[in-house]
Protein backbone atom coordinates (compact mmCIF):
# COMPACT_ATOMS: atom_id res chain seq x y z
CA UNK A 1 0.00 0.00 0.00
CA UNK A 2 1.52 3.30 -1.06
CA UNK A 3 1.25 6.43 0.98
CA UNK A 4 -0.42 9.48 -0.53
CA UNK A 5 1.65 12.63 -0.62
CA UNK A 6 -1.52 14.52 0.32
CA UNK A 7 -3.08 14.58 3.75
CA UNK A 8 -6.69 13.63 4.34
CA UNK A 9 -7.38 17.29 5.11
CA UNK A 10 -5.91 18.40 1.79
CA UNK A 11 -7.96 15.82 -0.11
CA UNK A 12 -11.13 16.82 1.75
CA UNK A 13 -10.45 20.50 1.07
CA UNK A 14 -9.98 19.87 -2.65
CA UNK A 15 -13.09 17.70 -2.79
CA UNK A 16 -15.11 20.44 -1.11
CA UNK A 17 -13.81 23.09 -3.54
CA UNK A 18 -14.67 20.91 -6.52
CA UNK A 19 -18.14 20.20 -5.12
CA UNK A 20 -18.74 23.90 -4.41
CA UNK A 21 -17.69 24.80 -7.95
CA UNK A 22 -19.89 22.17 -9.56
CA UNK A 23 -22.95 23.11 -7.51
CA UNK A 24 -22.41 26.81 -8.25
CA UNK A 25 -21.98 26.03 -11.97
CA UNK A 26 -25.17 23.97 -12.05
CA UNK A 27 -27.18 26.69 -10.33
CA UNK A 28 -25.84 29.45 -12.57
CA UNK A 29 -26.50 27.37 -15.70
CA UNK A 30 -30.09 26.82 -14.56
CA UNK A 31 -30.46 30.57 -13.97
CA UNK A 32 -29.10 31.27 -17.46
CA UNK A 33 -31.40 28.66 -19.03
CA UNK A 34 -34.41 30.12 -17.20
CA UNK A 35 -33.56 33.65 -18.30
CA UNK A 36 -33.30 32.47 -21.91
CA UNK A 37 -36.61 30.58 -21.64
CA UNK A 38 -38.24 33.77 -20.34
CA UNK A 39 -36.96 35.77 -23.30
CA UNK A 40 -34.47 37.88 -21.35
CA UNK A 41 -32.16 39.52 -23.88
CA UNK A 42 -29.32 40.81 -21.72
CA UNK A 43 -27.34 39.66 -18.67
CA UNK A 44 -24.70 41.09 -16.38
CA UNK A 45 -22.17 39.83 -13.86
CA UNK A 46 -22.69 40.63 -10.18
CA UNK A 47 -19.45 40.42 -8.19
CA UNK A 48 -19.17 40.10 -4.45
CA UNK A 49 -16.96 42.37 -2.30
CA UNK A 50 -13.32 41.43 -2.65
CA UNK A 51 -13.79 40.04 -6.17
CA UNK A 52 -10.69 39.32 -8.22
CA UNK A 53 -9.55 41.18 -11.37
CA UNK A 54 -11.04 38.52 -13.65
CA UNK A 55 -14.48 38.95 -12.10
CA UNK A 56 -14.22 42.73 -12.00
CA UNK A 57 -13.45 42.69 -15.74
CA UNK A 58 -16.65 40.70 -16.26
CA UNK A 59 -18.58 43.29 -14.25
CA UNK A 60 -16.93 46.19 -16.08
CA UNK A 61 -18.39 45.23 -19.47
CA UNK A 62 -21.88 45.81 -18.08
CA UNK A 63 -24.83 44.33 -19.92
CA UNK A 64 -24.11 41.80 -22.64
CA UNK A 65 -26.41 39.68 -24.82
CA UNK A 66 -27.68 36.57 -23.03
CA UNK A 67 -25.82 34.23 -25.43
CA UNK A 68 -22.50 36.06 -25.28
CA UNK A 69 -19.43 35.23 -23.24
CA UNK A 70 -17.97 37.53 -20.62
CA UNK A 71 -14.33 38.68 -21.05
CA UNK A 72 -13.27 35.61 -19.04
CA UNK A 73 -14.65 33.49 -21.88
CA UNK A 74 -17.47 32.08 -19.74
CA UNK A 75 -21.22 32.35 -20.34
CA UNK A 76 -21.99 32.34 -16.62
CA UNK A 77 -20.39 32.12 -13.19
CA UNK A 78 -18.44 30.58 -11.63
CA UNK A 79 -15.56 32.08 -13.56
CA UNK A 80 -12.88 30.28 -11.51
CA UNK A 81 -12.45 28.17 -8.39
CA UNK A 82 -13.88 29.88 -5.29
CA UNK A 83 -15.79 32.39 -7.44
CA UNK A 84 -18.75 33.97 -5.65
CA UNK A 85 -20.15 35.92 -8.60
CA UNK A 86 -23.57 35.53 -10.11
CA UNK A 87 -25.27 36.32 -13.40
CA UNK A 88 -28.37 38.49 -13.34
CA UNK A 89 -30.88 39.67 -15.91
CA UNK A 90 -30.70 43.23 -17.18
CA UNK A 91 -34.02 45.03 -17.34
CA UNK A 92 -34.79 47.30 -20.27
CA UNK A 93 -33.34 50.73 -19.71
CA UNK A 94 -30.84 49.50 -17.15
Amino acid sequence: VSQSRYSTEQIDSLANRVADFEVHAAIEQEVLDTLQDQGVAMKKCIAQPGACKLCLANVAVGAIPIGSAFPSGDQAAPFHSRCRCNVAPVNEGE
